[in-house]
This record gives structure tokens, C-alpha cells and sequence, in this order.
């Protein structure tokens, strides 16, 4: 790719919510290094929200203003038909703008509302060639994926050029929704890089600590983890935490009273809240085991970023987790919704120390192998020139 290619092109990247900030970022990064002008939309950063570079793109929060500035930070945000109401301003303030600046391409992330989206997607979509990047293309649960939702979502794609999905299983799931094969587009996620650490941070040996982190949401099995925890021999129940970072996109109430009731509460730790980029070293850093016990997936940003840790994983057998954990030998691999064989899965590893630390090392390999996000530009940039030719012809 030359530089001069997306030179004089105005690229805008639209995640409303900033559902997945660290990635948006990294993304306006490349494509502002391929020489595109590139602007991000989306609503205004919270003060504990940071970026792992200077931004050299043009942000724009022009969703959910009057939200973020009642509730900055807080955990209680305004209704759902406030927020919904706030939704409709921000996507008709985005059909303004791209009617009065006729960018090249805009391309979506995420769509909070495709039942109501899609109206101001038509409108757009007569002005620019339009691409949407399917994150959760497997995901029915935990995003709002009701039947209106579904029947938005279907009549939204239209109005898309072209689909990016990072993996064969969002591909198939597309299908499935009545997507035209020759509009998809697989592009694998790059690993997100994570800040050096001050400090070396170890696990103990003695006190393992099993991580799931990431936005909490119902079909990531936080539950399922709290019932694995529980079924954990004595030798092992007694030492090992499990520690839930990351956001809640759900209420926690049904897992804590789920956790008390199996008897393991004390054994568990909440960091309920967005984890900035200073703590994530000592975060990560104290993983003995990372958890991702997904009902179902096709990507995952969160498995991209932990694989470069060199700890061992546990994973579903969902989406290209079999893949990427299984047959790379970074960790195991167990059926969805199973709690027994994830915690026989958390008992192989503990009680083999060296097998663990083998398969750590090898997820610390595939990460230094994984496409990087200089890929990734270049490979959107052939997907923006198709999508502008095949509207021009």
C-alpha cells in the first residue's frame, strides 16, 4: 500500500456508545498511518477513559451528550427511553453531518438501535458508500438482540456495502441472517497492545487467581465460572479466586446471590467498572488462568490482548476459540454451558504446573504471529476502494 492511496479520502469510524473504545482507537490509528483522514464519532470520553497513543485522528462526540455530562462515570445511567431518545439526536446529528461533508466512506462498528438505525442509514447511504464491522455476529444475548432487534438488524445490513466479520463463524452466522455471501468481508482481529508494566507482576503459585475480564454480559458465563469455582476440590476451592473485571452490561445481582448460594462468595472478587489502561498490567499480571467461558462467540478482543500475557486459557469451544486455544495449544477447550468441565479444565492446569506453563508460552508465540493493525488498514483500504467503485460504476 502506498501511502498516497488513502490520501485525500475522509474515513469516519462510528461506534456511538464506544462500546469497544480500545479498538476504535487502534483502528483510526492505522488508517490515519495509511493516510487517511480520519474522523471518530461517538459520545463524550469519560474521565477515566485513555487511550494507549495520542490520538492523531479527529474525534467527534456527537451521541448521548446530555447523558454523559449527568452521569459521567457513574454506574446508573439515564432510562432506556432516555436513552433511546438520545440515541435518535445523535444518529440524526451524524446524517447532518455526513450530508454537509460527503466522507468517503463511513463505516460503523456498532448498532445500538438497528430497528431505528436504519432509517438514518438510508439517508446516509445515499450520500457515501457505507460499511459496517459485525463485532458479535454470533451474539444474540447480552446486546439488546430481542426480536425487533433481530428484524432491525436484518433490514439495517442493507444499506451496507460491504461486512467485516473477523472470522469464519461471523461469516456463517451473516448467512444465516440473509446477507449476500459477495458483501462479507473476514478480516481476523489484531491483538490490542496493553501498557508496559511499572512492575513485574507474577501469580502466586499459591493463591491462583482465575480472570475473566472484559465488559461483563450474559452470554461471557460469569455464572458459569462461579459454579465451576464452586465444584472444585477442597485442595483447590480453598486457595483459588476468581476475580470478574470489567464493566457490567448486565445487573450483578443474580451473580453474587448465585455465589452465596453455592457457598463461594468470599472466594470471589468484583471489579465492577470500566479498568483503566494504568491497572491493567497489575490486572493481567496476576492471572494465573484467564477464563473465557463464552455461551457463544466468534471473536474476541479480550483473547487477542491475553494471549500476550504467556498464561494458559480456558475457553469454550465457540467460535475460533478451538482454534486459537485448542489446536494452538495455548490452553484447553470445553463445551458451552458446562460448569463440571470447566472446573476439571481449572484442575488439569493447576495440578500440572508445567503443562500450564507451556501452554502459556505458546499463547505468548501466536500472539507475535496474529495479522497487526498495519494489516488490517491495508486490507480495509481494498475494501473502501471496492465499495467507492461499485458505486461509481
Amino acid at each position: 500500500m502506498t501511502e498516497t492511496t488513502g490520501a485525500d479520502h475522509d474515513v469516519w469510524v462510528v461506534d456511538p456508545s464506544l462500546f469497544t473504545l480500545p479498538y476504535d482507537h487502534e483502528l483510526c490509528q492505522a488508517l490515519t498511518a495509511a493516510g487517511f483522514r480520519v474522523r471518530l464519532v461517538g459520545r463524550p470520553l469519560r474521565a477515566s477513559e485513555t487511550t494507549m497513543s495520542p490520538p492523531r485522528y479527529v474525534f467527534d462526540p456527537l451521541f448521548y451528550r446530555r447523558s454523559e455530562d449527568r452521569n459521567r462515570d457513574s454506574k446508573h445511567g439515564p432510562g432506556r427511553l432516555g436513552k433511546g431518545f438520545e440515541h435518535l439526536l445523535g444518529a440524526a446529528r451524524l446524517a447532518a453531518a455526513v450530508r454537509r461533508n460527503q466522507p468517503d466512506v463511513v463505516h460503523f462498528q456498532w448498532l445500538p438501535l438497528p430497528w431505528a438505525d436504519r432509517h438514518f442509514l438510508a439517508a446516509m447511504a445515499r450520500r457515501c458508500p457505507l460499511v459496517l464491522t459485525v463485532h458479535d455476529a454470533t451474539a444474540r444475548g447480552g446486546r439488546g438482540f430481542a426480536t425487533m432487534q433481530t428484524v432491525g438488524l436484518r433490514a439495517a445490513l442493507r444499506h451496507f456495502s460491504a461486512l467485516i466479520v473477523h472470522n469464519e463463524a461471523g461469516r456463517r452466522a451473516l448467512l444465516d441472517l440473509g446477507v449476500a455471501d459477495a458483501s462479507i468481508e473476514i478480516l481476523p482481529h489484531p491483538p490490542l497492545p496493553l501498557p508496559a508494566p511499572t512492575t513485574a507482576t507474577k501469580p502466586d503459585p499459591d493463591q491462583p487467581v482465575l480472570l475473566i475480564f472484559g465488559e461483563i454480559k450474559p452470554y461471557k458465563g460469569v455464572d458459569l465460572a462461579i459454579e465451576a469455582l464452586a465444584l472444585l476440590p477442597d485442595r483447590h476451592r480453598k486457595r483459588v479466586r476468581l476475580v470478574v473485571a470489567g464493566r457490567p452490561a448486565m445487573p450483578l445481582e443474580g451473580l453474587r446471590a448465585l455465589a452465596r448460594d453455592v457457598g463461594v462468595a468470599a472466594g470471589v472478587e468484583w471489579i465492577d467498572r470500566y479498568v483503566t489502561r494504568d491497572e491493567l498490567p497489575a490486572l493481567l499480571g496476576s492471572a494465573s488462568i484467564f477464563l473465557l467461558p463464552y455461551r457463544e462467540s466468534d471473536a474476541s478482543g479480550v483473547l487477542s490482548q491475553v494471549l500476550q500475557l504467556g498464561r494458559p486459557i480456558i475457553a469454550s469451544r465457540a467460535g475460533d476459540f478451538p482454534t486459537l486455544v485448542g489446536t494452538a495449544g495455548c490452553g484447553e477447550v470445553v463445551e458451552p454451558g458446562n460448569a463440571s468441565a470447566l472446573a476439571q479444565a481449572v484442575c488439569r492446569l493447576l495440578d500440572d504446573p508445567d503443562r500450564a506453563a507451556r501452554m502459556g508460552a505458546a499463547a505468548r508465540e501466536l500472539s507475535q504471529t496474529m495479522p497487526g493493525w498495519g494489516d488490517m488498514a491495508r486490507a480495509l483500504e481494498a475494501v473502501y476502494g471496492r465499495v467507492r467503485t461499485d458505486r461509481r460504476s
